[in-house]
């Protein structure tokens, strides 16, 4: 089901490379199994949008995503490097294709705000998922993780929390749960951020993707 979209997130969903933030012990991973759209299923209600594979739509957006997530949350070793991939993908074929349920989330609303509530409280290890097969939205930044605690800690209230995630930033985010759709995304870039120095190291794409084609 096509969702009708405005020409301002049509310019967005136009572009035709995307990137993925994440940490240098993944690679391994990534080369071996491809990119799953289940893969962080255990972690879903820590996620806007549930489980899924996720993409920015600049490399300095999945820059400081994933370098503000290792500074901020303790859910990486000591010896995980910030890392950034870099995929070739056009998604506004597919969010004006009949064939896939679509979500565009473009503004901090009620609309938004309620269904991150709702993932981020209900959807424990996937077990609330909803059935979209890609989203296209804003993104609440770090603000869920204390909102959420608040309420479940009775500080807040529901609809205190649902202001709070209401509160604008200027990250997009998109988010993949159709594994048809991570079958569809090339690998065209990978590199490590030494976190001491800053510098960029470029890994060999040819590693990932010979695995794809055996």
């Amino acid at each position: 089901m096509s969702q009708e979209i405005t020409n301002k997130v049509k310019k967005y969903l136009n572009n035709n490379i995307w990137y993925h933030g994440t940490v240098s012990s993944t690679w391994k991973s990534f080369c071996k199994n491809g990119i799953l759209a289940d893969y962080n299923k255990n972690t879903s209600s820590d996620l806007d949008f549930g489980y899924g594979f996720y993409l920015a739509p600049s490399k300095e957006r999945a820059e400081r995503y994933i370098l503000d997530m290792m500074k901020n949350t303790d859910f990486y070793n000591d010896s995980d490097e910030p890392m950034i991939l870099g995929f070739e993908f056009k998604p506004l074929v597919l969010f004006e294709s009949k064939d896939y349920n679509t979500k565009v989330f473009d503004k901090y609303n009620d609309d938004f705000a309620i269904f991150v509530f709702e993932n981020r409280t209900m959807n424990i290890n996937g077990s609330n998922q909803h059935n979209y097969d890609i989203i296209f939205g804003v993104m609440s930044d770090s603000v869920p993780t204390i909102e959420i605690q608040k309420y479940k800690m009775g500080i807040s209230s529901k609809e205190e929390v649902l202001e709070a995630l209401k509160k604008s930033t200027s990250m997009k985010q998109l988010s993949l749960h159709n594994q048809n759709i991570c079958d569809l995304i090339k690998l065209n870039e990978a590199y490590i951020i030494n976190k001491d120095t800053n510098e960029r190291k470029e890994l060999d794409v040819n590693e990932y993707n010979k695995q794809r084609i055996s």
